[in-house]
């Protein structure tokens, strides 16, 4: 008979991301609270050693490889790593284990410029971790609620739907469904500008009230599935600037609109 280990709240989380990307701010905050394990080359004679990192020394953890290079496979639990070695037939003896908590290993993978990949052949799927998202959870920017940034002026331009960055639009839909402060979004596009040749994307934001937090998460779903997509920038509209908000609304179907919000009709007060 086989035993079953009971999912821990990471395991839940990482599940989650494999439903929707708009879970990855809650995978980030549950990454950082507990330990991770990890897998070392196993060396006769050295199983019981306290291992000791130090700047520049060799890293000790497994690095394997896939379609875009080296990553570390991490583990929620010891549960989890001895089913990925499990479904993986690796032979008995061939690594050891070990653990520490998540922020140092994060600190520690960040710096190196791997990927890290937590979860590998596990039931709850796997979520892949690159370097400049350990770097800003271990020094604790990545989760750091900030402003929208300063837009830069520029002449927007109406998109055709098929031409969409659908991986963002999706996930930004999904994450927005879930908040009540989001009321619209559109995607627009523009002509890049000085030292940006080609096309970029602007997604504008209807947020009522603004919450920092939340539009903070959207960043992080945005950065999260932006592959491919290097010229994208996030702005908030004004809600009570309802001129505005109705000069959306004539310039582009959203691609949402929250179920009880109702735009500014033209020739209403400040459209």
């Amino acid at each position: 008979m086989s035993r079953f280990t009971a999912h821990n709240d990471l395991d839940r989380a990482i599940m989650a991301v494999g439903r929707s990307q708009a879970a990855m701010p809650d995978f980030c905050r549950e990454l950082i609270k507990g330990e991770v394990w990890f897998l070392m080359p196993r060396r006769p004679g050295e199983e019981d050693e306290l291992i000791e990192l130090k700047p520049g020394s060799p890293l000790p953890f497994v690095i394997l490889g896939d379609a875009q290079g080296p990553v570390v496979p991490i583990f929620s639990s010891a549960a989890r790593l001895d089913e990925s070695l499990k479904n993986n037939r690796i032979p008995g003896r061939t690594y050891t284990a070990g653990a520490m908590p998540a922020m140092q290993l994060l600190a520690i993978l960040g710096q190196t410029e791997l990927r890290a990949i937590i979860n590998k052949s596990c039931a709850t799927g796997e979520v892949t971790i690159p370097p400049e998202t350990m770097r800003g959870l271990a020094d604790g920017t990545a989760l750091k609620p900030q402003p929208a940034d300063k837009q830069e002026e520029r002449t927007l331009q109406k998109l055709d739907p098929a031409d969409y960055p659908t991986d963002v639009v999706q996930a930004a839909f999904e994450l927005m469904r879930r908040h009540r402060t989001f009321r619209a979004a559109w995607v627009f596009g523009y002509a890049g500008g000085e030292g940006k040749p080609g096309k970029g994307y602007h997604l504008v934001v209807l947020m009522d009230p603004p919450n920092d937090v939340v539009f903070h998460d959207l960043s992080l779903v945005i950065r999260a599935v932006r592959r491919g997509v290097d010229d994208l920038q996030v702005g908030l509209l004004d809600g009570s600037d309802t001129a505005a908000v109705a000069m959306a609304f004539r310039q582009a179907q959203p691609f949402y609109v929250a179920p009880d919000y109702h735009p500014p009709q033209p020739g209403s007060p400040g459209a």
